[in-house]
């Protein structure tokens, strides 16, 4: 009887199917992806597109000036002594909107960058969520600029941004700001 229990016992382990590893789970998300298709994340840097537009139009109308001073310095009818005040008040004006580009660019990313911020503290907890929900292993993030890939079903490519996308204008329906993100659990190794 022990015979035949043992002859029996290398049947019974290959009809046990061995599990495998597991193959490691991922999704790309793209936070370019959330911009464009998230009302929350375009009210978010709405303060931003504001305060660009109204520098770009200071910027357009200091330099519609200093080309209308241009005109006027080369005009045959001013005299030399009107040409000299003129090309002073040129150079002035020159420095004036280069001070004033480079503070413009300064405001703005101080004001982008706030936004961006704000953005990644309420969309981390989203992507975690969903990440442990669909049992990934690794989200990675994915820069349209430095695409590392050749080729990918877009369909795919997107849906885990799109998804986080849905999530976020769910969790801050009328375009509140975010509420503090619970500390995540602590986790042990087994």
């Amino acid at each position: 009887m022990k015979l035949v229990k043992l002859a029996l016992l290398p049947a019974l382990a290959c009809s046990v199917p061995m599990r495998a590893q597991e193959a490691p789970r991922f999704a790309f998300f793209a936070l370019e992806h959330v911009l464009e298709n998230s009302a929350q994340a375009k009210r978010v840097f709405a303060e931003a597109e504001v305060l660009g537009k109204k520098l770009e139009e200071e910027i357009k109308t200091k330099t519609t000036e200093l080309q209308r001073m241009e005109q006027q310095l080369n005009s045959s009818s001013i005299s030399d002594e009107g040409k000299s005040r003129i090309a002073r008040e040129l150079e002035d004006g020159r420095t004036s909107l280069k001070r004033l580009q480079e503070d413009a660019q300064s405001q703005y990313s101080r004001v982008a960058q706030t936004a961006l911020a704000q953005l990644n503290r309420e969309i981390l907890p989203i992507v975690e969520a969903l990440a442990k929900e669909q049992k990934l292993n690794c989200v990675l993030n994915f820069n349209a600029n430095l695409n590392p890939i050749a080729w990918a079903d877009e369909t795919w490519l997107w849906r885990f941004s799109q998804e986080v996308a849905k999530r976020y204008d769910a969790a801050y329906p009328g375009g509140g700001t975010a509420k503090p993100a619970a500390a995540p659990a602590a986790t042990t190794k087994k």
